[in-house]
């Protein structure tokens, strides 16, 4: 294919989120597609491709200018809100859906007033788009209430040989948190651990960028928990359970990777996690908000013996070559 291939972002790399990384993931191994790969955003981190042009804007206006002098011979991408640039400024783009709106408007004040402007931007992206991918049947059921022109490719996720230490060393269950810290993610974990005993001296790990330093402060606060910060491959095979106290998700790649890696899985059911997890086969999940519920299934999940069988069968869908190989028939044959 010989067109550029701009994409539209804010934070680009795989050390920010979720979605940053699919994007990474997928466009790198479509890289010798297309004549360059032009990357308009506020911030560049970790990346994989062999060469990449990034653009830094820093206003609306700043970014639309850009983007009308990138339309010769292009194929114009968003992952993020501001994809609604593409709309004013009048050029045609290709979009894929990985926020949590408009359901994170149940988690507070402060997110039912941001859902005003959020779920109304994304509409209007739904309904401009010239196809918008969503990343689990969830999200794909509410995206086609705006759109025809939907499509769902199920992200990717690391696949790791490497062994790493023997649990049977360990006297203590060791816990596996992954995600950014901030409130989406860990405000139910401080409620959850606030009146938690602990009764089997379990250790718990969190992996991820600090963004609100208070929760942080509150987790960091009992001394079983420990602050890991952001890694890019995870020590699954060194853990006993991956908890996750999200109050809202689309579908997360940590999900994937830790059941294929043989890891029970502890979460809310919200989002999309019902498409892998599956209640008593690979993990448990909670009804949404039920801290106390969770606290209690917690306590049972740590003092059962569970053998850890590796879960080939979610790479037949749940592939990063699979996935870029989906997009490149979407974009040639939109």
């Amino acid at each position: 294919m010989n067109k550029r291939l701009v994409i539209l972002t804010t934070h680009f790399g795989t050390n920010f989120s979720g979605g940053s990384t699919a994007t990474c993931e997928i466009f790198s191994r479509l890289e010798g597609q297309f004549s360059e790969i032009v990357v308009v955003g506020t911030m560049l981190g970790e990346h994989p491709f062999k060469s990449l042009q990034f653009i830094q804007y820093r206003t609306w206006r700043d970014c639309v200018r850009i983007l009308k002098g990138l339309t010769e011979n292009t194929i114009f991408y968003g992952d993020f809100y501001n994809s609604f640039l593409f709309v004013l400024a009048r050029i045609s783009f290709y979009f894929t859906y990985h926020d949590n709106w408009p359901e994170l408007a149940k988690d507070g004040y402060k997110n039912k007033f941001r859902s005003l402007f959020y779920s109304n931007i994304y509409k209007l992206i739904f309904q401009n788009a010239i196809s918008t991918i969503t990343v689990s049947q969830f999200k794909l059921t509410f995206v086609k209430k705006y759109s025809s022109n939907t499509a769902l490719v199920y992200n990717g996720f690391e696949v790791s040989e490497k062994k790493h230490d023997n649990l049977s060393e360990y006297k203590n269950p060791k816990i596996l948190m992954v995600g950014n810290v901030d409130s989406r993610k860990y405000r139910l974990a401080v409620e959850l651990f606030k009146n938690w005993d602990n009764k089997q001296n379990a250790s718990v790990d969190i992996y991820g960028n600090i963004n609100d330093h208070k929760i942080a402060s509150q987790l960091s606060g009992k001394n079983y928990i420990n602050l890991k910060g952001f890694i890019k491959n995870l020590p699954y095979t060194s853990y006993d359970l991956l908890l996750h106290t999200s109050t809202m998700e689309n579908l997360p790649i940590v999900f994937c990777e830790a059941v294929y890696h043989g890891l029970p899985v502890l979460a809310f059911d919200v989002g999309g996690s019902k498409e892998v997890i599956s209640n008593n086969n690979n993990g448990v999940l909670i009804p949404s908000y039920n801290i106390e519920l969770m606290r209690e299934e917690l306590d049972r999940m740590l003092t059962i013996s569970t053998k850890k069988i590796t879960d080939k069968k979610l790479l037949e869908k749940h592939s990063w070559d699979s996935a870029s190989d989906q997009y490149l028939n979407i974009l040639i044959n939109p």
